[in-house]
């Protein structure tokens, strides 16, 4: 019930954005992390793609280590992206589930440990690491979630220097 009044609402919001020119809607998922592979395909995987199936390149983004969805995720015909957070290994990933490899996927640089905490050396091997991972894949270079308040701009700054730097 909830999902369906979610959709309710959610749906003509993204359906407006598509008709006003929108090249790409994301879907920011938080909480689906905690349910088991069954539960979220017999009772969230439909609402997903009800929600999504009109919408423009769609891209989910969820949080947390969502490793066990993947074969779901994979499956969502509609799906443009995902936006994965950094517990997720996107070569083991791309090894286990060939289908992801027809969506782009997004992230996943560690928000907290890299880019918080991290020294701007740090971020630059780190965004290094993944590039080279990601050679040949439909990727975009992102941080794997919302980024902590008061992260340092030096490492923001290392982030997007060694993306420039290795383009």
């Amino acid at each position: 019930e909830v999902l369906n009044l979610c959709n309710r609402f959610i749906l003509p919001y993204g359906k407006a954005l598509v008709n006003a020119g929108a090249f790409s809607i994301m879907v920011l998922e938080p909480q689906v992390v905690i349910f088991s592979p069954s539960i979220y395909k017999t009772m969230i995987q439909t609402y997903l793609e009800g929600l999504i199936r009109d919408f423009a390149n769609p891209v989910l983004h969820v949080c947390g280590n969502t490793t066990k969805l993947l074969p779901h995720f994979a499956q969502m015909n509609h799906l443009s992206g995902l936006s994965l957070d950094a517990l997720v290994d996107f070569k083991t990933s791309l090894d286990n589930h060939e289908q992801l490899r027809d969506k782009v996927l997004i992230g996943n640089i560690d928000p907290v440990n890299v880019m918080f905490r991290g020294s701007p050396e740090i971020v630059q091997d780190k965004v290094t690491e993944l590039l080279n991972m990601m050679i040949g894949q439909n990727f975009i270079l992102s941080t794997g979630c919302d980024m902590v308040p008061d992260t340092p701009a030096g490492n923001l700054d290392s982030l997007i220097n060694a993306a420039l730097k290795y383009r």
